[in-house]
């Protein structure tokens, strides 16, 4: 619909390759013969034919999965387009019976503006942050929906910069806090770092779907699941800390060392220490007492340490 041409010219929706009388404009207008720019006519749901045809697409997508669970339906990838055409796929999207679980992925303005509307934040399940991230230096990079600019477009006008694991971590802690009831998951800019600590960046923050190993010889995942991010304990630059008093903690140490809180903790906790790309224990290290702070020394670098009771 914007940037190459090319896709345009392929794409099922234009009038050339339908039969279903869209109204699209043919010839089609280049601009430089190469670009193009349709999506204003694409997203305008004030004409009949266009909001049929979208909804009809809308609930079939929906309704191909009606059988099946688990599904996470996502208006897209790469969308920029505008706030009311996504209220009118959230709408759509929750008039199908068994609809599964609904993914907001948008521009943040997009994104923040469905989130605080009543009504459709309640059509979401999962807040899927893609199109924006914080910048390494606490700036925030994020294009705006319905410019008809793509995301690549974005980035020639707007340098989007680094971002760095503690960046990654404000983003999904940020949204966990403001919308607890919604799953967050993180598919904005990443860089590649040692020991996997942007996947587990994402996992402490309270993310899903981030790409960390199994871990077989421990229940940490399953531990973890009644664990909440203690933002007390954490420094985003240095450490990562989730746990709940009585059941145990996980640490995320970015240095060699992990200072842990346990002053309102009187049990005793088993040490381990975990590789993070593996999964797999490095070391048992005996055992810690609560009701005060600790320090624990880590094998490594950028180790998992996991205190189970």
């Amino acid at each position: 619909m914007i940037e190459e041409g090319a896709h345009w010219c392929d794409y099922p929706w234009r009038s050339a390759n339908n039969i279903n009388q869209l109204g699209f404009a043919e010839k089609t207008v280049f601009s430089g013969d190469k670009r193009v720019y349709m999506a204003e006519q694409f997203y305008d749901i004030t004409r009949p034919v266009i909001r049929e045809y979208h909804s009809k697409f809308i609930r079939q997508s929906v309704n191909v999965f009606h059988d099946n669970n688990g599904v996470v339906h996502s208006i897209g990838l790469e969308y920029t387009g505008p706030l009311n055409f996504m209220n009118f796929w959230l709408e759509e999207v929750n008039a199908c019976d068994n609809h599964q679980l609904v993914a907001l992925t948008a521009t943040k303005d997009v994104q923040d503006s469905v989130l605080k509307d009543k009504k459709h934040t309640l059509m979401v399940d999962v807040i899927d942050i893609r199109q924006w991230h914080y910048r390494a230096d606490g700036t925030l990079y994020e294009p705006q929906g319905g410019v008809s600019l793509a995301l690549r477009q974005h980035a020639r006008l707007i340098d989007p910069g680094t971002v760095s694991c503690a960046s990654v971590y404000r983003a999904v802690r940020e949204y966990r806090c403001k919308y607890p009831d919604k799953a967050v998951v993180y598919n904005g800019s990443t860089i590649r770092v040692p020991r996997n600590a942007m996947n587990w960046a994402i996992f402490m923050a309270g993310g899903s779907f981030a790409k960390i190993p199994p871990i077989d010889e421990l229940p940490v995942y399953e531990k973890a699941s009644s664990f909440s991010p203690i933002d007390r304990q954490t420094d985003m630059d240095t450490q990562w800390v989730m746990g709940a008093v009585g059941k145990g903690y996980l640490g995320y140490c970015v240095k060699n060392e992990i200072n842990l809180d346990l002053m309102g903790d009187r049990e005793t906790y088993k040490v381990f220490w975990i590789d993070p790309d593996k999964g797999t224990v490095i070391k048992e290290d005996g055992s810690v007492r609560g009701g005060g702070k600790v320090i624990l020394k880590a094998p490594a670098e950028s180790s998992i340490c996991f205190l189970q009771l």
